[in-house]
């Protein structure tokens, strides 16, 4: 009977022992677990990195594009300004030179010998239909 106690408190303390090592074995089994998912999520987050790496090269090369546009629509602007800046003193150049040459000065001594010299007499001896054109002519110059 005694070597039956005996077995019996030493398979009460296998079983302790057997329990304890479950234990450890659910446990680790817990952390693997807790580290596979945490392998998982460090993936997802460099595959997230990745695509964000992707779309600011992206932006990147986008803002340079527009960039240079803005740089080469700048340029243009300034040379739209500068010809019509030009294109303004030019007009005004003209319009003091018409101001100078004024109707009264173009029938001054040069204008008037040709204005003679153009015959405007019709058959019936009156102007004919196109003298009015030809002095209009002659007096804008």
């Amino acid at each position: 009977r005694q070597s039956l106690v005996c077995i019996h408190e030493e398979m009460d303390e296998v079983n302790q022992q057997l329990e304890h090592q479950c234990g450890r074995v659910h446990r680790l089994e817990g952390s693997l677990r807790q580290s596979c998912n945490v392998g998982d999520d460090v993936q997802r987050m460099r595959n997230m990195l990745r695509e964000s790496h992707g779309a600011l090269s992206q932006l990147g090369s986008l803002l340079e594009q527009e960039r240079s546009r803005r740089e080469h629509c700048t340029r243009g602007l300034r040379q739209q300004r500068v010809r019509t800046e030009l294109l303004l003193q030019l007009l005004q150049h003209f319009k003091s030179r018409a101001q100078e040459l004024a109707p009264q000065a173009l029938l001054s001594s040069n204008s008037r010998e040709a204005v003679n010299s153009i015959s405007c007499r019709g058959p019936s001896g009156g102007a004919s239909a196109g003298c009015e054109n030809q002095l209009e002519t002659v007096a804008m110059g």
